[in-house]
């Protein structure tokens, strides 16, 4: 682990470092799904990866804006 990454780490907590594990299983997982061999994967994994992926995100301080249609 490089210095910059060690700083970066010892402003997330033990339980926000759990959490970032969970949901980087879910991403993975949700984004792996190919039912239909379409090579992507249905609306519901994707949903889910993208939920799982804005939670991720938040952890690190970022803001997700997302549009309504």
């Amino acid at each position: 682990m490089n210095k910059h990454n060690q700083e970066y780490n010892a402003t997330l907590t033990d339980k926000d470092m759990e959490k970032l594990s969970e949901l980087g299983a879910v991403i993975i997982d949700s984004l792996m799904v190919n039912l239909n061999n379409e090579g992507v994967p249905g609306y519901t994994d994707r949903m889910a990866a993208i939920k799982a992926m804005v939670s991720y995100l938040e952890i690190h301080d970022h803001v997700v804006l997302m549009r309504t249609k």
